[in-house]
């Protein structure tokens, strides 16, 4: 099971080039994971718990949809700002 928030999911996204897999709940936390390898498919690889966000501002977030340059690049829109990770 891929559920590992303490609140409610809001927002999430998936890049299908390459299985990975975001998923934001009600609080803002960001939890990163590939679902390449199905078998480790519940490891998280990322977490995120400081996103800009408002009292309203919490439910959108958006990752590139093609594979950067970078092997683990991961370009985030999260309340319309933009984070640029390296896995």
């Amino acid at each position: 099971m891929l559920y590992d928030h303490e609140d409610e999911i809001v927002s999430a996204d998936i890049r299908a080039c390459d299985g990975m897999f975001l998923s934001m709940d009600i609080q803002g936390t960001v939890l990163i994971r590939s679902l390449r390898d199905l078998a480790n498919a519940e490891t998280i690889l990322f977490t995120i718990n400081s996103i800009p966000k408002d009292v309203d501002d919490y439910a959108k977030i958006l990752m590139n949809a093609e594979k950067p340059d970078a092997e683990g690049e991961i370009i985030l829109l999260i309340n319309e700002e933009m984070m640029l990770l390296d896995l």
